[in-house]
């Protein structure tokens, strides 16, 4: 099953969105990433690299796409940081997803 675009908008209008605005440096394998002049695009691009998906969001299938989002989360709790995006949104897409 291929993401929805409901999907696709939590991701990029929640999920980065919210790192962009709250997240300055990401600690990642030792190194301390500056993000704070990264674009949208940008952090999108930054996390395949560093979650080593090699996919585009719209050739993954929901299990992918929400493993990927996990690791980012992983990614910015390790950096010190957590995640505003609605927990219930959150829920209620993968939810959607699996159904």
């Amino acid at each position: 099953m291929k993401i929805t675009s409901s999907f696709q908008r939590f991701y990029f209008g929640a999920v980065l969105q919210d790192i962009r605005n709250s997240v300055n440096t990401l600690r990642w394998e030792g190194l301390k990433l500056d993000i704070r002049h990264m674009s949208i695009d940008e952090l999108h691009s930054l996390f395949k690299i560093i979650t080593y998906f090699d996919k585009s969001l719209k050739d993954m299938d929901s299990k992918e796409v929400s493993e990927y989002i996990e690791h980012i989360r992983a990614i910015v709790a390790d950096s010190g940081h957590t995640l505003k995006v609605d927990e219930q949104e959150w829920e209620r897409i993968l939810l959607q997803m699996k159904g």
